[in-house]
């Protein structure tokens, strides 16, 4: 073998060892629930997931958990043709697995979501990107954070409640909430639309109507 060829040779393994190709998963073409895209998905893959309304697993305790992956995860169509629905007894969406901003949520609605705290989605010691999303008549937040500086955008909170942030509750937090909307969200106790506890980050951009505490 020539000097060339050995040469040609090396970097042609070194490509083949040293990169890879990121999938394209689809919903419910290539993997029936969202859950089982997640769970087969590889850092850098993307989930497009077909307008329809999704649940839970019958053991499931969510509808959908990230499992600290860096993905993207992403309706085909927007949050009004893509529904992720609790069914009055599950979480929406769950990072705890230390999810950064690489692993991206956009294009859906969380509805119908019920838990304690963050019915809609929550994020422990987690900071996704969340974009694109609806967070509408869930019972126990829209979202809750802990230890989280996710950033949220051109999100809408509505009609959501809890004791404490009807739309969004945040402790030891930095999110960034950009170009979001807080309607209609109610609190028991305390934050019809935001509650934060030894927070810092961000609010820009963002709309807050009617939101009460009762």
């Amino acid at each position: 073998m020539s000097a060339t060829s050995v040469a040609l040779f090396i970097f042609t393994l070194g490509l083949a060892c040293g990169s890879s190709i990121a999938d394209v998963i689809n919903v419910p073409g290539d993997h029936p629930t969202i859950q089982a895209a997640v769970d087969v998905a590889a850092d850098g893959d993307t989930i497009l997931v077909a307008p329809g309304t999704y649940f839970a697993g019958q053991k499931a305790d969510e509808v959908v958990n990230l499992l600290g992956k860096s993905i993207r995860l992403e309706s085909t169509d927007g949050p009004q043709a893509t529904i992720i629905d609790g069914e009055n007894s599950h979480r929406g969406l769950l990072g705890n697995s230390g999810e950064g901003l690489d692993t991206v949520v956009a294009g859906f609605t969380f509805t119908n979501c019920r838990t304690a705290d963050g019915a809609g989605g929550r994020f422990t010691d987690a900071s996704p990107t969340i974009r694109n999303c609806v967070f509408i008549d869930n019972n126990g937040q829209g979202l809750h954070l802990v230890n989280s500086s996710a950033i949220i955008e051109n999100c809408i909170f509505q009609g959501n409640d809890a004791p404490y942030g009807g739309g969004l509750q945040a402790i030891e937090s930095n999110p960034v909430i950009d170009f979001c909307e807080f309607i209609d969200n109610t609190a028991l106790i305390s934050g019809g639309g935001c509650h934060f506890t030894f927070c810092g980050g961000t609010i820009t951009n963002t709309i807050f109507d009617r939101n009460r505490v009762q």
